[in-house]
């Protein structure tokens, strides 16, 4: 009885770490995307800027 019990804490038990480990990997790629996102808004924004700023230049 005392054994079966403790596979099963033992197999929750990794099941648990391996949950937390994808969410914390999940949480890291979200965070990531979010960087990246937030990053080529800033430098599409810019580029915009710098283009429009180019075309009154040149005309």
């Amino acid at each position: 009885m005392n054994k079966k019990i403790r596979e099963k804490l033992f197999k929750n038990y990794f099941a648990v770490s391996r949950f937390i480990n994808t969410s914390k990997h999940f949480l890291v790629e979200i965070i990531i995307i979010i960087m990246c996102n937030f990053i080529k808004t800033k430098i599409n924004k810019i580029f915009i800027r710098v283009s429009f700023t180019a075309s009154i230049l040149i005309i």
